[in-house]
């Protein structure tokens, strides 16, 4: 984006076993660019102290980004002129690259062999990465300048216009698990024994491969090929994916058998939406500038669904990672039983890689003082989504409030009573039309947002991934809002107002 970053810029931080942007340093950096305030920045990631930060950050000189400026404009038109043709090319690569990988088996490998699969994944991941992070700069250089145009010409309606906007982009890869799933259950209706099935078994005891034969039965074992790669924490390569734990997937089946969400009429309401939204640009803008600026919302809505549809490859290379490290774990098992079956998880690639090319390296103990670590970091009082300094030992106190603020994500306006969810295990008391609770606002709860009248998340900002989904599915959200799954309980009625990003408490 044409910014001089520091050499002793320190852009993230480890607290507590968690990994935290240093928003006071990346905005440091942004403020290069004249018109970018640190405030816009956290509105759009989410988090807090906003004005703090318009306050700490000092202006930064804007002299050598304006001396760059024809540099910068010039690698950028060259990057998107290739950019089509690079994906093209990228896409052809990643298709190859996963049936040769997917087809080898990591257990008949000998450790030199599963050497070479895990550099394999690691280059895969690195490609990926990096083709999705030039999506996201453009995404990101869009959404700016877009939002720059809103706030002159549409003033204190721009944030809900550019939401509106935003709404409905069809195709987003990040939302068709959800409803194919939805889509799933209607045929499930049209199969009795099937939809009874999976109504009745224990959540956790259901098994695909044990549903009566038919429609369903071979079109969930497609979606277990397609995204069973997919899950809650996916980011987080030691978590189960959706193949190895469908317990999500059979809650979100269960509530689509229990409720008549019509995604028809969600549809046709996203489209009048859109349509409803397009017409106040038009009449907002000077008629000189509108072709631009239908330019620019058309290049925010590609390199959405760009980066959504990126981001899906990197999750499922993050998958590939976790079949190297489980098949790690089992042999490090094998030879130190102290270890665990999931010791390789508390390595770094380059302790992998010793432990597979040395028969003699020993890291049990190594990998009990991080689990350990790893154990007292999950009892510690949940660190708060934003601080300065350190943060403080009362972190996530609940509030006793009655409106609760965040950021609005996704329009409309929904009551419900709260169910709040920690893990995959809890799904099975989720009921359709409830108020899901989650901390952060995680893509693998997705099979449930379209049963859900309302979500709430503590993490997440307009342009998260989450907050992209549920535009899709035209679900009310509320994100960033601090410490929810405290201040709220299960069985409160509340009333989630997207349009505002307020979260009230009517009764319990």
């Amino acid at each position: 984006m044409g910014c001089s970053v520091p050499r002793d810029a320190e852009l993230v931080g480890d607290f507590r076993g968690r990994i935290y942007i240093n928003l006071t340093e990346f905005s440091s950096i942004m403020s290069q660019i004249p018109w970018i305030h640190p405030s816009t920045l956290v509105r759009l990631g989410g988090g807090e102290y906003a004005q703090e930060l318009d306050e700490v950050v000092g202006e930064r000189s804007s002299t050598g980004f304006v001396l760059r400026l024809p540099q910068t404009v010039s690698r950028y038109v060259r990057e998107n002129f290739r950019l089509t043709a690079r994906i093209q090319e990228f896409e052809s690569y990643f298709a190859d690259e996963r049936i040769r990988i997917g087809s080898i088996d990591p257990r008949i490998l000998e450790p030199s062999g599963l050497d070479r699969m895990l550099g394999d994944v690691e280059h895969l991941l690195d490609e990926t990465g990096s083709i999705m992070l030039t999506a996201y700069a453009n995404l990101l250089s869009a959404v700016l300048g877009l939002l720059a145009i809103l706030r002159v010409f549409a003033r204190d309606h721009g944030s809900g216009l550019y939401r509106d906007l935003l709404s409905g982009l069809q195709d987003v890869s990040s939302a068709r698990p959800g409803f194919v799933l939805w889509q799933i259950a209607q045929l499930a209706r049209q199969e009795p024994e099937v939809a009874e099935h999976i109504r009745n078994q224990p959540l956790s005891e259901l098994r695909v491969r044990e549903l009566p034969a038919g429609r369903t039965r071979d079109a969930l074992s497609r979606f277990l090929v397609d995204y069973g790669h997919r899950g809650v924490r996916e980011a987080e390569i030691a978590a189960p994916r959706w193949a190895e734990d469908a317990t999500l997937m059979f809650a979100a089946l269960r509530s689509h058998l229990a409720s008549a969400v019509s995604r028809e009429s969600r549809e046709r309401d996203l489209q009048r939406v859109r349509e409803e939204a397009e017409q106040k640009l038009e009449k907002n803008v000077p008629i000189p500038l509108r072709p631009a600026v239908r330019k620019l919302l058309d290049v925010v809505r590609r390199f959405t669904r760009m980066r959504e549809h990126l981001r899906g490859h990197v999750v499922e290379v993050l998958g590939m990672f976790r079949r190297v490290a489980l098949e790690t774990s089992r042999r490090i098992q094998a030879r130190e039983p102290e270890a665990g079956p999931d010791a390789a998880f508390f390595l770094t690639l380059v302790e992998v890689r010793r432990v597979l090319n040395d028969e003699n390296e020993r890291v049990a103990l190594r990998v009990q003082r991080r689990r350990l670590e790893y154990e007292r970091n999950r009892k510690l009082p949940e660190p708060p989504t934003t601080f300065v300094g350190f943060p403080p030992d009362d972190a996530g106190v609940a509030t006793k409030a009655k409106r609760l603020k965040g950021l609005a994500a996704s329009r409309g306006v929904a009551e419900g009573r709260v169910r709040i969810l920690k893990d995959p295990a809890q799904a099975a008391s989720f009921e359709p039309g409830e108020v899901l609770v989650v901390a952060a606002a995680d893509t693998g709860w997705a099979p449930l947002f379209l049963a859900a009248s309302g979500v709430v998340t503590e993490l997440g900002g307009p342009l998260s991934h989450a907050a992209i989904i549920l535009r899709e599915y035209a679900v009310p959200a509320v994100v960033n809002v601090t410490s929810a799954t405290r201040s709220l309980r299960d069985g409160d009625i509340v009333r989630v107002d997207g349009d505002v990003g307020t979260v009230e408490i009517l009764g319990a």
